[in-house]
């Protein structure tokens, strides 16, 4: 029977893999690591990824940590995610794919007493960090969010900056993380018609 299962297990995750290879209407990057996956997402403002959009048309950038494990994990060296100067910064691809235009973040630090803590991400569980291109300006968030609020998972306040609607072309967001030794960068690529 657990070969059974094992079987069934490994065929499901291969045509979910074989599928999303083929989704090129979805913008996402998935990095894995030990126990933990994290995935950078460009979606819709319900959630569902994707890789174009129209001219001003708002969208979220989403950044999701799982941890499939039994223990609690401690992020890191990167504790403080949003130091990182390209985090959910959007660029505008330049001169045929080669160079890049930095159009700017959609929120700033609020100045947080937890940033010199590591940031949590709990045994069989995930935390998400989610942000619209456009929002009311100095709209506060807390991120990243997690389901379960009595849990502490070193959550950080930030503000929402203004941000102008996207005219067409072509962008991405990324940015590189170290996580024991080993450098992660993701980049999500996506189109404004």
């Amino acid at each position: 029977m657990k070969k059974y299962l094992k079987m069934v297990l490994m065929l499901v995750t291969l045509s979910l893999t074989a599928f999303s290879c083929d989704r090129s209407d979805e913008a996402w990057d998935v990095q894995r690591w030990g126990d933990l996956e994290a995935v950078l997402q460009v979606t819709d403002l319900q959630g569902k990824p994707q890789s174009s959009f129209r001219e001003g048309e708002n969208f979220l950038l989403n950044f999701t940590v799982k941890n499939r494990g039994k223990q609690d994990a401690h992020l890191g060296p990167w504790d403080f995610t949003f130091a990182n100067q390209d985090f959910f910064a959007v660029y505008k691809v330049t001169q045929e794919g080669v160079g890049k235009e930095l159009i700017g973040k959609p929120f700033r630090g609020g100045g947080n007493s937890r940033d010199l803590l590591s940031q949590i991400v709990p045994a069989k569980s995930q935390i998400v960090y989610s942000s619209p291109w456009m929002s009311e300006k100095e709209l506060g968030y807390i991120m990243p969010t997690y389901s379960k609020p009595e849990r502490n998972v070193n959550q950080r306040r930030y503000q929402a900056v203004e941000t102008s609607p996207l005219g067409k072309g072509k962008y991405f967001s990324g940015f590189t993380l170290e996580q024991e030794g080993k450098e992660l960068t993701f980049r999500v690529e996506f189109e404004v018609k």
